[in-house]
């Protein structure tokens, strides 16, 4: 039995409501705001052109999500969390004050 909407944004609005659209659309800018801090770095840039292939992938299928294949969501997961501590090993090794989340 699957409720699937082929689409994760449709899917947290139909499974979690307003509150999980909030939640998922904060989570998103904080991830940006920190990609674009460090944006010149390769790694970041790697995890930053993933994410946003998977923000558009979303649209058309249940990729982060509730996906049906978890290794794909876990995938694209691993990358942003990459992409994360890219971020902090940077900020830390630059030694700038510059709030990432």
């Amino acid at each position: 039995y699957s409720l699937s909407s082929h689409s994760t944004y449709f899917e947290i609005l139909y499974r979690l409501g307003i509150f999980g659209v909030l939640n998922v659309t904060l989570i998103m800018f904080f991830v940006w705001k920190a990609f674009a801090v460090f944006r010149l770095e390769w790694p970041v840039r790697v995890a930053g052109a993933s994410l946003l292939m998977f923000l558009v992938f979303g649209s058309t299928s249940q990729s982060l999500i509730f996906s049906e294949m978890p290794l794909r969501a876990a995938f694209a997961w691993i990358v942003v969390g990459v992409g994360l501590g890219a971020c902090k090993f940077y900020q830390r090794s630059q030694k700038k004050r510059i709030s990432i989340v």
